[in-house]
This record gives C-alpha cells, sequence and structure tokens, in this order.
C-alpha cells in the first residue's frame, strides 16, 4: 500500500545470478491444477537469518539491498524442496513493484 493505494504485482520467475539462471523457480511447485506439494515463502533477512544468507551461497544481485540494515526483511520464495535455495524480492524506496533482491542457488 502506497499513498493509501494498493498495487498487485506478480513475482517474477526468472532468476539470474553469478551461480545461474533460473527461468521458472516455480517450476518444481506448480503444474497443472495450481499449486502441488510444499513450497515455502518467508519473510526473512539475508544479513541475519541463518538458513538465507551470503554464507550459504546467497548473493545480493542489486547493489542497493546489500547497502541496507540487517533488520530489513526481504519476502523469500523456497527455489526447490531439496535444496536450500532462495529467490529473494524487496521494494526500493518509491517504487510500486518489488524487483529480485536476493538469490541461493545450491545444487549438487
Amino acid at each position: 500500500k502506497k499513498n493509501n493505494h494498493w498495487y498487485l504485482s506478480e513475482a517474477s520467475r526468472k532468476i539470474t545470478s553469478s551461480y545461474g539462471m533460473i527461468r521458472d523457480f516455480l517450476s518444481d511447485f506448480w503444474g497443472e491444477n495450481g499449486l502441488q506439494g510444499s513450497f515455502e515463502i518467508q519473510c526473512a533477512s539475508p544479513k541475519s537469518s541463518p538458513k538465507i544468507n551470503t554464507q550459504a551461497n546467497g548473493e545480493f544481485v542489486d547493489p542497493y539491498f546489500s547497502t541496507l540494515p540487517p533488520s530489513v526483511r526481504h519476502l523469500c520464495f523456497s527455489i526447490d524442496n531439496v535444496y536450500n535455495s532462495w529467490a529473494c524480492e524487496s521494494i526500493k524506496p518509491h517504487a510500486l513493484t518489488p524487483v529480485l533482491s536476493f538469490v541461493q542457488i545450491n545444487a549438487d
């Protein structure tokens, strides 16, 4: 909500980072009948979360978000059920829609 107006936006399913690219991070969870299986969403700070952080192979994909204090939380979506992989979004000041802010991609 901004200036007494609600804005609805859809999270981008495409993720790009120095570790690679994922065209649709929901592909493991979304089927013909919608959401299938367990899907985790967390409101977390990549600077202070024990699960979502730079020590767990994560990186800020926009330099602006790396300058924010640890108290700032991001909306983080699980990328897969097996690995500790996440796509996080946040909103910059004066923006109306969230953007990809932090990515943590782990795999064998």
